[in-house]
């Protein structure tokens, strides 16, 4: 199926999958809590991001605001793992075969990786992501690079109420071990990388070296991902105590 616009009946799929979600949303009490927060409040959705198959977990946590929508949301996490934004990506939501598929605009000659599963095909960029969280524990794929697969599991953790003046998001609380490189294959292309740079006598050991340069799996650099996410989104606080709340969930391994 190629990419374009919603047709007449995904629209009406769309609409429907959206009110199913305000509906949880009044259920929740969320509404609510959105249409009495003062002026000057909003909300921020702690997200915990995980690289599906990774072992041990490559994770990060960041904060953003609760409307922020899917294309900003694709450049977090790419910002936050520490890709390189040089593939294709959509969010899903549902099962593969059956759930929505947004997706950014597409380069032309790309055009053919949107023809691999079928489902419902929307363009991204006015979805917010509180339409696709609503409740805690409520979490979306995020998938990368649909030749190697990298998919990620987005989940919503928290919410938080704050002053629009205090920490300017989005940000990046925590994480750790380092993103795969780019192009690796995949999962298992990248514990097979790890394997031979672990092993010098290994034949391929100097050439993989040679490709992707000094490697630590395990090194993670916060202060890094969030001076990547001032540059590219525009914010920073006014100091380090303004910067965001800390999160209440405990610290996975």
């Amino acid at each position: 199926m190629p990419f374009h616009p919603p047709t007449e009946a995904e629209f009406r799929y769309w609409r429907t999958q959206a009110r199913h979600h305000e509906q949880a949303a009044r259920r929740s009490g969320r509404a609510q809590v959105q249409a009495e927060l003062p002026r000057g409040q909003r909300e921020v959705f702690q997200v915990k991001i995980v690289l599906e198959g990774s072992k041990p977990p490559i994770w990060r946590r960041v904060l953003i605001p609760a409307n922020l929508r899917l294309p900003d949301l694709h450049g977090v996490v790419q910002l936050a793992m520490g890709w390189h934004d040089t593939h294709l990506y959509h969010f899903m939501v549902g099962n593969r075969s059956e759930g929505l598929r947004f997706y950014g605009d597409p380069d032309p000659l790309d055009i053919d990786l949107m023809q691999q599963a079928e489902g419902v095909f929307i363009n991204d960029l006015n979805v917010p992501i509180d339409h696709l969280l609503v409740n805690r524990k409520d979490w979306i794929r995020y998938e990368y690079d649909f030749g190697d697969g990298w998919i990620h599991r987005l989940t919503l953790e928290d919410i938080h109420v704050q002053p629009l003046k205090l920490a300017r998001l989005p940000r990046c609380v925590s994480g750790k071990r380092a993103c795969p490189p780019e192009d690796i294959g995949g999962v298992p292309g990248y514990e097979q990388a790890l394997e031979i740079l672990a092993d010098p006598a290994h034949p391929e050991h100097q050439a993989l070296l040679t490709w992707i340069g000094p490697f630590d799996p395990h090194r993670f650099d916060l202060k890094a991902v969030n001076a990547d996410l001032v540059e590219s989104f525009g914010v920073k606080p006014k100091n380090q105590a303004e910067m965001v709340p800390k999160p209440e969930a405990p610290a996975p391994t």
